[in-house]
Order: C-alpha cells, then structure tokens, then sequence
C-alpha cells in the first residue's frame, strides 16, 4: 500500500491519496510482513528488494495469486503471477 499511497499522492494528491487507503481498508484485508519474510527477502532472489518482500510475504501466507505490474520480474511455480488485467479476467470467470 504504501508504493500505491505514494503514486496517487505525487499522480493527484495527498487528500486523493488518504481517501482511497480508508476505501482500501473497507474492501481488502491485509497481512503482516514477519521477520522471517524480511530475513528471506535479503537474500535477493530477484532484482528488486521490494519483489522479494511481496514474494515472500506471498508464500508466507499461502497467498494463491500476486499481482504486479511487471510479471517477468517473477519467476516462480510456487505462486500464479498475473497481471491486474488477468486478475480481474480470473475474478469474473469464477463468477
């Protein structure tokens, strides 16, 4: 949340920004980073630390799908790595 935070604050504004993370906080739940998460991330497996702590973090909680903007960062069979366009495909198939 925190990088999405930032890119509404610099895109529109503070205010913009507030309100959609009270709106994020009513639509999703959000899990905790552990200590072990941040240990693991360390060891770079990808190019970015911040791919690493979403990685991580995802196997940590047996999360079934990540979401990125850039998919060739990842490279896993441990976890379906979709883009949001997929994402939303996936969600209204299983309507």
């Amino acid at each position: 949340m925190a990088n999405t935070y930032y890119i509404v604050s610099k895109t529109l504004n503070k205010k913009i920004a507030d309100e959609f993370l009270k709106d994020s906080l009513k639509l999703f739940s959000f899990i905790d980073m552990t200590e072990d998460v941040i240990k693991n991330s360390v060891n770079n497996r990808y190019k970015d630390f911040e791919d690493d702590l979403h990685y991580f973090t995802s196997l940590d909680n047996s999360i079934d799908f990540l979401i990125t903007r850039n998919k060739k960062d990842f490279k896993t069979e441990k976890i379906k790595i979709v883009d949001a366009e997929e994402f939303i495909s996936i969600v209204n198939f299983m309507k």
